[in-house]
């Protein structure tokens, strides 16, 4: 093993005939094995210093000419390289392999110079330096777009820009793209390249079947809503009208727009239910009320039925003791005023209260009216009667301390009145039940009066008669 020599400056020996060439000593210093075994020692020993200048026996210092200078670089990039090349970690692979080229490549300059303009010691450290970061960069690049693509979709759908892009800057590469490329398969580059040659401004078709028609669509929608018919006899139809659609985009629609394909969608659906005997249904309930009497404070429950197709309430009455005979003659004096009206009734629906006896239900079946029983704690079964009891609480009896059983009845019949002639109703397109005479243009500010109910509480604007 060639022990380690101290740093010595740069010489070269004259000759008048040839080119200068390094000496013997220094030759044995430049030796790669032992420098390579010296370096693995410690490093920083045989990186050499290199002066711009040479120096001559008298001890003066003159500037060297460009073959001394080019060849000082060569011996002197030879023995950095390789003393890197020595010290490389397992950091970065192919570290040394790298230093070992890049000193090669200088070895080879110094045998075929190359013109003046190249011959510049800042360029062999520029490419070398250069080299090396970009390698750093390009696997650090590598490696975060293999975490960010592990945590990507499987399949990343790319605009025809994003392909123009990519080819433009990875058809260069060739086949070495295939060592970078992860956002699609190198076949799919391949293909986006030759279309990219044999593109003639031919408009590219999104990927997929094509879509159905609007007005298809529609008919397939007006379909499922007019009739409970599955996905297989809605295309039977369509043929009829000479529309060509299969069953499972037909299947397709019907999902995504809220309906079930199966043709018994609407088996057990209670809006339905409601919607279809609207016109004869009826729904009943109790709401409470404390009231203030002679005797301390008193619950009265308040007996109500309410008309589910026009809103209309008819309220029965309100007592502190709700038992059966009160309850059963309740139900007698509606089915007399319906009788009277002309009004026909098919179903009654009421919740589990225990109120609601079978001799209640006696009364309402004799006259053909079916009463159904609502399952347990199912208020949203019967929202309409629920939405009353919200709306004479909010709007009347909560703005009220009540002082017995007439003040309590005079509230109630007072709201009642009100709600069932001059009240708008948001269900029945925000019209009063009473059907209100049409007006033609805005009226005068001057012609529209308030008719108010208790204190004030209760306010209906109409306008004043020409």
């Amino acid at each position: 093993m060639i022990a380690a020599m101290p740093p010595q400056r740069f010489s070269v020996r004259k000759c008048p005939n040839r080119a200068p060439r390094i000496t013997l000593l220094e030759q044995r210093n430049l030796n790669p094995t032992g420098i390579g075994k010296i370096a693995r020692r410690n490093p920083q020993s045989v990186v050499p210093k290199f002066s711009f200048r040479k120096q001559h026996s008298g001890g003066q210092e003159q500037p060297k000419t460009n073959r001394e200078l080019f060849s000082g670089v060569v011996w002197y990039a030879k023995t950095l390289f390789c003393s890197r090349a020595a010290s490389a970690n397992s950091v970065f692979p192919g570290r040394r392999f790298l230093y070992r080229k890049v000193g090669g490549l200088a070895i080879f300059f110094a045998f075929f110079p190359m013109p003046k303009t190249r011959q510049n010691p800042i360029l062999v450290f520029l490419v070398h330096m250069t080299q090396s970061i970009l390698l750093r960069q390009i696997a650090f690049l590598k490696a975060e777009n293999q975490i960010l693509r592990s945590r990507c979709p499987k399949q990343i759908q790319t605009t025809p820009a994003e392909r123009a892009l990519l080819v433009r800057i990875g058809a260069p590469l060739g086949s070495a793209i295939q060592e970078i490329l992860s956002i699609v398969h190198y076949k799919t580059f391949l293909r986006w390249v030759r279309g990219e040659k044999s593109e003639t401004g031919k408009r590219v078709r999104p990927p997929g079947r094509p879509a159905l028609p609007q007005n298809v669509e529609e008919i397939i929608l007006r379909l499922a809503k007019e009739n409970a018919w599955g996905y297989a006899r809605i295309q039977g139809e369509l043929k009829k009208l000479g529309i060509k659609v299969a069953c499972n985009t037909i299947k397709k629609i019907l999902i995504q727009n809220g309906f079930h394909p199966s043709p018994n969608r609407t088996k057990g659906d209670w809006d339905r239910f409601l919607k279809r005997h609207m016109d004869t249904l009826w729904a009943c309930d109790f709401f409470t009320k404390d009231v203030w009497t002679l005797f301390g404070k008193a619950t009265y429950y308040v007996l109500f039925f309410i008309h589910v197709g026009t809103r209309r309430v008819r309220i029965a009455g309100a007592t502190c003791q709700p038992n059966g005979p009160w309850v059963e003659q309740q139900a007698r004096n509606l089915v007399m005023e319906m009788a009277d009206r002309g009004e026909k009734a098919s179903f009654l629906i009421k919740d589990g209260d225990t109120k609601f006896t079978e001799k209640f239900d006696e009364v309402f079946k004799s006259e053909g009216v079916r009463v159904k029983r609502l399952p347990f704690a199912s208020p949203n079964l019967n929202a309409y009667a629920e939405r009353f009891v919200q709306s004479i609480k909010n709007e009347c009896l909560g703005q009220f301390v009540v002082f017995g059983e007439r003040h309590l009845e005079f509230l109630i019949r007072e709201y009642e009145s009100h709600y069932n002639t001059v009240r708008p109703h948001q269900g029945i397109g925000n019209q009063p039940i009473v059907a209100m005479p049409s007006q033609e243009g805005p009226p005068n500010p001057a012609e529209v009066e308030c008719d108010s109910r208790l204190g004030g509480l209760l306010r209906h604007y109409y306008r004043q008669a020409a």
